[in-house]
């Protein structure tokens, strides 16, 4: 039950599939859609979901107890409406989000990548300054486990990054963006690339892409392709000067090695687990519209706006060469 006495901001979600509503239900443990995250929050209220194949918005309605709208136009035209979740295609985001830009609402939680290039991603930015804010879901920016890891990577406390290597799959774009979101805030901007494979395994026009990244602080990180329809990966695996820190099972497990003196081999020094811990990424959703929350509020800034989100957009179109 949500507090009643707090503020409430009224949120729409545009698009009623997997992410939006699908991925779990009410009751469930886990926060894996947009629909169960606003309704878990205090602070903000669900007002339906839009979906151009209407009963796809019904059907989600009627899961998470909320109404259905045909439109945009049809929902503004009845509710004053804070925040617009954009869940649909990557391919109509920028149809979406022009709509929206010309509306009296506060805040647009989008999915990534928020635009398919970054000529759309450029004008968004230009003709939403000064009137809406945009979030973006990279969803691992929203794990504390994970932030934390990538505070003490810039702080120097595991010392140099002698070498990384990353497994996705699914689009340099659609999923490969999360690495190098990552990739990106952890150790600076990507200098060059080497591409050594690309894999057509979710769209021609976003091909896998197999690389060796050369990063601002003079490490090297190795992007390595699998194509999704093997299995799908997210794993990350740095070696440092005194760590070894791997993020395993899509970001739900992070594995800390030690650097210690060979028990066997005298002379030697060997990498041995110091710890294994699972993180919250199950609740990345929740902390993203908690942070939207605070924002609001004017108590927090957002974790990754609408320039993180073109940043990272830039650095993958770096990659494939566009």
């Amino acid at each position: 039950m949500k507090n009643r006495n707090v503020e409430q901001y009224n949120a729409v979600i545009i698009g009623a599939g997997n992410i939006a509503a699908s991925y779990d239900k009410p009751g469930d443990t886990s926060i894996l859609t947009h629909a169960h995250a606003i309704v878990a929050h205090d602070s903000i209220n669900l007002l339906g979901f839009i979906d151009i194949d209407y009963r796809k918005a019904q059907l989600a309605a009627s899961i998470w107890n909320t109404q259905a709208f045909a439109s945009i136009a049809e929902v503004t035209g009845k509710h004053a409406v804070d925040i617009f979740c954009v869940a649909v295609p990557s391919d109509r985001h920028y149809s979406v989000l022009l709509e929206l830009l010309d509306l009296p609402i506060k805040l647009i939680f989008i999915e990534k990548p928020f635009t398919n290039n970054l000529k759309e991603a450029k004008s968004i930015i230009e003709l939403s300054k000064g009137k809406i804010t945009i979030a973006v879901n990279y969803s691992r920016r929203y794990v504390p486990e994970i932030e934390k890891i990538i505070e003490r990577i810039q702080n120097g406390e595991y010392g140099n990054l002698l070498s990384g290597i990353a497994y996705y799959g699914k689009g340099i774009i659609n999923n490969g963006s999360h690495l190098i979101d990552f990739i990106s805030q952890a150790f600076g901007e990507i200098k060059d690339k080497i591409i050594l494979d690309t894999i057509n395994d979710y769209c021609f026009e976003d091909p896998t892409i197999t690389a060796i990244l050369f990063l601002q602080n003079k490490g090297k990180f190795f992007l390595q392709g699998v194509s999704r329809n093997k299995y799908e990966i997210f794993e990350i695996d740095m070696l440092f000067d005194n760590k070894r820190i791997q993020i395993m099972d899509l970001g739900q497990k992070i594995i800390e090695h030690d650097v210690a003196i060979s028990t066997v081999y005298k002379g030697y020094r060997n990498l041995s687990e110091a710890s294994e811990r699972e993180t919250t990424l199950s609740m990345s959703l929740f902390n993203a519209y908690n942070n939207i929350y605070k924002y609001l509020e004017g108590t927090e800034s957002l974790k990754c706006s609408a320039d993180d989100a073109y940043k990272t957009l830039e650095a993958c179109f770096v990659i494939k060469g566009d």
